[in-house]
């Protein structure tokens, strides 16, 4: 999984769009396998960052330069309702590369109420079925 993942982000222009939990994830990953890589951080809030290898855009106009990028790795939360995408930037974030490259089965688990009592519910039943299992999300 990590050497098709990690080739994915090689020859393509980043820009991670939001700096919280999941965009300060997706900025380590590609630091721990493109150290030297140029990439861009996009934030409503004013960043620090010690990378020399790190372009930020910040304050009200940092969605500005989406389409400047060949994927964008979109942080959940952000809204781009209002933002016109060209057809050669790719939106994704780490769910849907997770979805794309983990060589698994995967199980998904959506709605308003139940979904930890469901999801606890099908894990102890996979598991007790013999599978190799695991649980993972925001339990």
């Amino acid at each position: 999984m990590y050497q098709k993942l990690t080739d994915y982000f090689k020859d393509r222009s980043v820009l991670i769009l939001g700096f919280g939990k999941e965009g300060q994830s997706t900025y380590n990953f590609i630091r721990r396998f493109y150290p030297d890589k140029q990439i861009a951080i996009a934030d409503k809030r004013e960043l620090k960052i010690d990378d020399p290898n790190v372009t930020l855009i910040t304050g009200d106009a940092y969605l500005d330069h989406i389409n400047d990028f060949d994927m964008v790795m979109q942080s959940p939360g952000i809204s781009l309702r209002s933002v016109k995408i060209c057809k050669k930037t790719e939106i994704t974030g780490q769910m849907d590369l997770f979805l794309r490259f983990a060589e698994c089965t995967k199980i998904g688990i959506t709605g308003t109420k139940g979904k930890t009592t469901t999801t606890t519910l099908i894990y102890n039943i996979v598991k007790a079925s013999g599978r190799k299992c695991a649980l993972i999300g925001n339990i």
